[in-house]
């Protein structure tokens, strides 16, 4: 159980950072200076930032997906008396 819910909050901050830098990409492309997208977001372009954002969140979300079904796979595997 260790693993899953150590994946489970990896996965949570995942999602949470590349949604972010995806949205603040979006943000600085549509009201702010492109100029400013190597200072503030670490890329050279605003469309760098939000691939790179967009793709954090959906590695997030597939590690978020495969930490649920290792905590169903446990909940429904039966235990060893050896194990306790």
């Amino acid at each position: 159980m260790f693993f899953t819910k150590t994946a489970k909050a990896i996965a949570w901050l995942m999602v949470l950072l590349g949604g972010s830098h995806a949205v603040l990409g979006f943000a600085m492309a549509i009201l702010g200076d492109q100029a400013m997208a190597p200072r503030y977001l670490g890329t050279d372009t605003t469309g760098e930032a939000i691939d790179e954002g967009l793709k954090v969140l959906l590695i997030g979300a597939v590690v978020g997906m495969l930490a649920e079904i290792s905590g169903s796979i446990a909940a429904i595997a039966p235990r060893d008396a050896d194990e306790e």
